[in-house]
């Protein structure tokens, strides 16, 4: 079987090191995760602003990009993301969505 990968040249020998490695280096089993640029990591008591782009603070355990669809303040502990495209959780009063 062959497998076709688009992998920008800066990021290749991370992926293939995690492939190799089974996708240890990458976050919950998909090799060579790197967050999305642009995006913040997750802090308690913080304003967010409308479409902000929030990473969690264990991309290892949560890989995924979340965006800001309610502008407000985040709750006093980071939640639980969800991991389903689109799922939304609430903290405090801000809306994340996983992208």
């Amino acid at each position: 079987m062959k497998v076709g990968l688009l992998v920008p040249p800066a990021q290749l020998d991370a992926v293939l090191t995690a492939i190799q490695n089974g996708g240890a280096a990458g976050g919950a089993g998909q090799a060579g995760y790197t967050p999305a640029p642009g995006g913040t990591t997750f802090a308690p008591n913080t304003p967010y602003t409308l479409n902000q782009k929030v990473n969690p603070t264990n991309t290892g355990q949560t890989p995924y990009q979340y965006n800001v669809t309610t502008a407000g303040t985040s709750g006093a502990t980071e939640p639980v993301w969800p991991t389903a495209a689109g799922g939304t959780v609430v903290s405090g009063t801000v809306t994340f969505t996983r992208i």
